[in-house]
């Protein structure tokens, strides 16, 4: 705003005293109010704007917002009023709307803009205000301002560049077009074709008006197909009419395949990047295009091919870094760094580079990252659970818990308790785990079973038995048909050898869930360990596998109960696919038994050796080793 041009003095302390104001000095603050006009940003969008498509995974773009930015220069310069010439109460409105805009009163200020400019019909203030409303995205304002503005200079760029970007954004897609002709049109009658001097090609003109129909097809990608063949009916003839807008033939492309016509999709957008190569909406739609058809490989190879031909534009290495995080985290890690120091100022990529490093493990680069964002206040409670991650996976327990306590609100407010009573647990502070989890159900009376769930899993998890059972037992008569509840008591049951009750549990699920394939598994495997009833285990085992086949632990609770029934040969087979799939020690132990009981001793003990090089402290192995009568070493 303008208004150092006199001191905020000549006012008292409260709005209502602002009458204590004289009319010179009134006159002399709006001099400067009026001719703050030039300066007001004026927000066009220059490629798919505001509202640019996102890539396919949920990692901050802080770039999107740069694609703003000024299209169309006024062609007339805001000339100043004599304020003398307004009425005092017109003076004094727009004196209280600038002070009111600067304590961030925005309401206030374009409330008494628009009131003005209608009243008065002022051009400057007609101007003014329609910036102001664009500025604020009070997109009806900006549409009646304009028209005013429109009124005074129908021919102004600026003017319809305003009015078509506010019926775009108040969903009058059809209104939109028809200003933006006018404004293509006019802007290609007064262009100059001017050819470089050595007289190769022209660079491709970006300022035809053309991305004013990218954003309308940008924000009218989910319409139903009536809206989406109107559009594309409307925008066709300017195909036609301005045979060289590249965005129009992005705009037409995007509608195509918001319509489902890839195959018009694709035509239009190989004719934009015909006309310019290296336009940013014409290669993201090239690569949204892409990965519509399921060609993500040739997507990810064409972005390499594009970041590495013009490595200065940002928005593109941004969109291949997201896109990498699908399947090349390292790589995208890679990106992402380079893109944070090209921008050093922008957090959300520093956050996205530190997120990336702990999914890589590399703590020591994360964890400064992180403590700079935190020294920033950017997203802090986001920021105090990822440091209390990092502290925790590098067993600084007292630290990580912490940060996890420092959460106080947000996303990971309550991953971020479920943590600390985790370490709690670990410390074996049952009662402050407990505890924690007391405070969340006060907190949280809407997540009740929830948090039942999560407080039972930790609590079987970190044998805190007599908590367990006490906690398990009250939620299940709230909540009887609780799979997960009664998973975790059957689990609890059967470390107490409690089996029949164990069953219960598990059968009672199965009543509810008759495929629930973690449950048909467990409970077979379980029968083959505490009971003789090898042939019903069998037949729960084979249903789950014939419901998930690859499913290593499946295939060695088959394997198991195979050996069970004597089956030695076939129980093999399972085993070692098993331990293929996933060689712990449990699966090892198992096979090596096996092995054993077939006369194959030097395979089994090398199966055993293997396992105990790997887990030397897994207990499966020498229990198996006792069970056969082995003794240490082997």
């Amino acid at each position: 705003m303008v208004l150092g041009l006199i001191h905020l003095a000549v006012y008292t302390k409260t709005m209502n005293n602002v009458f204590s104001i004289t009319r010179p000095a009134c006159i002399i603050l709006l001099f400067g109010i009026i001719a703050g006009c030039e300066s007001l940003p004026h927000p066009h969008h220059e490629v798919i704007g505001a509202h640019a498509d996102k890539a396919t995974i949920d990692l901050p773009d802080p770039l999107t917002q740069q694609t703003i930015s000024t299209l169309i220069p006024p062609q007339t310069p805001v000339t100043e009023i004599a304020p003398s010439l307004l009425p005092t109460d017109t003076l004094y409105s727009l004196l209280v709307a600038e002070v009111a805009a600067s304590r961030r009163q925005y309401d206030t200020a374009i409330n008494n803009y628009v009131e003005q400019a209608k009243e008065t019909g002022n051009k400057a203030i007609i101007i003014r205000a329609t910036r102001i409303a664009q500025f604020l995205r009070a997109h009806q304002s900006a549409l009646d301002m304009g028209l005013l503005w429109l009124n005074k200079e129908p021919a102004n760029n600026e003017a319809l560049s305003a009015v078509a970007n506010a019926h775009i954004e108040l969903q009058q897609p059809l209104q939109a077009v028809k200003y933006i002709e006018q404004l293509m049109a006019k802007l290609a009658f007064a262009r100059v074709d001017a050819k470089r001097n050595d007289g190769t090609k022209r660079m491709p003109n970006r300022s035809d008006g053309g991305a004013l129909i990218e954003t309308l097809a940008n924000l009218n990608r989910q319409s139903d197909n009536v809206v989406l063949e109107a559009l594309i009916s409307r925008v066709l003839p300017l195909a036609d009419k301005f045979t060289t807008s590249a965005g129009v033939r992005v705009g037409l492309s995007m509608l195509y395949q918001a319509a489902g016509d890839h195959q018009s999709a694709r035509r239009w957008i190989d004719q934009a990047l015909d006309s310019d190569p290296t336009r940013t909406s014409a290669i993201v739609q090239d690569i949204r295009l892409l990965q519509s058809t399921q060609k993500d490989v040739l997507a990810l190879t064409k972005l390499r091919e594009y970041v590495s031909n013009v490595p200065d534009n940002q928005r593109l290495r941004l969109i291949y870094a997201r896109s990498l995080s699908q399947s090349d985290i390292k790589e995208a890690y890679t990106q992402f760094t380079i893109l944070s120091k090209q921008s050093p100022t922008q957090l959300d990529l520093r956050f996205s580079r530190a997120l990336l490093a702990t999914e890589l493990e590399l703590m020591d680069i994360a964890q400064p990252l992180f403590e700079s964002l935190l020294d920033e206040n950017y997203q802090p409670d986001s920021i105090r659970f990822y440091l209390g991650h990092i502290y925790d996976f590098q067993e600084q327990t007292d630290s990580a818990l912490n940060y996890y306590l420092a959460v106080t609100q947000g996303d990971h407010f309550l991953s971020a308790r479920y943590r600390a009573a985790s370490v709690y647990l670990e410390q074996e502070k049952i009662e402050a785990a407990v505890s924690l989890f007391v405070d969340l159900h006060k907190q949280f009376p809407d997540k009740t079973e929830l948090l039942f769930e999560s407080q039972a899993s930790l609590l079987v998890k970190y044998q805190a038995d007599p908590q367990a059972i006490k906690l398990l037992n009250s939620a299940i008569v709230q909540f009887p048909d609780n799979t997960i509840l009664r998973y975790e008591r059957a689990t609890l049951f059967e470390r107490k050898n409690l089996i029949d009750l164990m069953e219960q549990d598990f059968r009672h699920i199965l009543t509810l869930k008759p495929n629930d394939v973690a449950t048909l598994n467990g409970l077979g495997y379980l029968l083959t360990l505490h009971t003789q009833r090898y042939d019903e285990a069998y037949l729960l085992i084979s249903k789950a596998l014939s419901l998930s086949p690859d499913d290593a632990a499946i295939i060695d609770s088959m394997g198991w109960a195979l050996f069970k029934l004597g089956r030695l040969d076939e129980s093999i087979d399972y085993l070692q696919q098993a331990y293929e799939k996933h060689p712990n020690a449990e699966i090892a132990a198992h096979l090596g038994e096996a092995l054993w009981e077939d006369g194959q001793q030097d395979a089994a003990k090398q199966v055993w050796q293997e396992s105990l090089a790997k887990e030397p402290d897994a207990l499966d192995i020498p229990k198996a080793l006792q069970r056969l009568g082995i003794e240490r070493p082997l």
